[in-house]
């Protein structure tokens, strides 16, 4: 009667339709250019279903979980295009946009260009931005784990239960966005030689968060009426029972680096070949 098992059901869906139209807008010096325009409909789902003892937080270690199901419909549309302005200069833009609901959208541009005078050497570049959608759990779910922390009324470090948990004001998740710029080279000064170098940056902004529970503890403890709303005390003792923590867009990240590559291909005697 001292163990216990955790039971849920859990439940994932996802359903899409897409559909896409192409075809050509001409001729250009390089060859025909192209055109490609397409729409998505997604729509995702996801509960969690625990058993009673989980939903009354009965469990000693593990404490429990409430029961929380939730589902969004995403809308998107996407064009993309290629010219190849000459047999060395080819060009594509393309862009996509998705609708989440309740005024989350995001709109992502992107233009690459490729410029390849010679079988032994090109260039290439590309500009543009990129998103990356909360995913449900994050967006609508609940989870309770467990976290060692210090209380400052008490000073020592234990073990406290951590529920995370849909933003309390009802702020929804705004996706990820990043700018993101490549520049690259490829140099092949023999047919058994190849050598790339990239230049590579990514700018995040809205990069999705999950709160930290002692810097809750620690801004309630300096009467931050927000983080004392998080800290759940024992209605009996006083004593603290559970942190409440969500998701939020709250931070930023510049990135940036280089890739080197050499390659050489060899000649094997019995036949094929051997690339390092």
């Amino acid at each position: 009667y001292l163990i216990g098992f955790e039971q849920f059901d859990a439940v994932s869906e996802l359903t899409s339709l897409e559909g896409f139209v192409s075809r050509e807008l001409g001729s250009l010096r390089g060859g025909p250019a192209g055109m490609a325009l397409g729409a998505q409909h997604r729509s995702d789902e996801l509960s969690y279903d625990y058993d009673e003892n989980a939903n009354r937080d009965n469990y000693l270690f593990l404490t429990g979980n409430p029961d929380f199901g939730d589902k969004r419909d995403i809308d998107a549309l996407f064009v993309e295009f290629a010219l190849p302005f000459t047999e060395t200069l080819n060009l594509q833009l393309a862009g996509r946009y998705e609708e989440y609901g309740d005024g989350i959208d995001s709109t992502d541009p992107k233009a690459t260009l490729l410029w390849r005078p010679s079988l032994a050497f090109s260039l290439r570049a590309s500009n543009g931005t990129a998103f990356r959608a909360p995913s449900l759990f994050q967006a609508f779910g609940t989870q309770t784990t467990l976290a060692e922390l210090i209380d400052p009324r008490v000073g020592t470090p234990q073990f406290f239960p951590v529920r995370t948990q849909p933003n309390p004001s009802g702020e929804r998740l705004s996706p990820e966005e990043a700018d993101v710029f490549n520049l690259g080279l490829s140099f092949s000064p023999t047919e058994a030689w190849e050598i790339g170098v990239d230049y590579w940056s990514f700018d995040y902004t809205n990069v999705i968060i999950e709160q930290n529970a002692q810097a809750i503890l620690n801004a309630a403890a300096q009467g931050n009426a927000q983080a004392q709303a998080q800290v759940i005390p024992d209605p009996t003792s006083g004593l603290l029972l559970r942190v409440d923590s969500f998701y939020a867009n709250a931070s930023s990240l510049e990135t940036d680096g280089v890739d080197l590559s050499v390659s050489r291909e060899l000649d094997l005697r019995g036949g094929g070949s051997l690339r390092v």
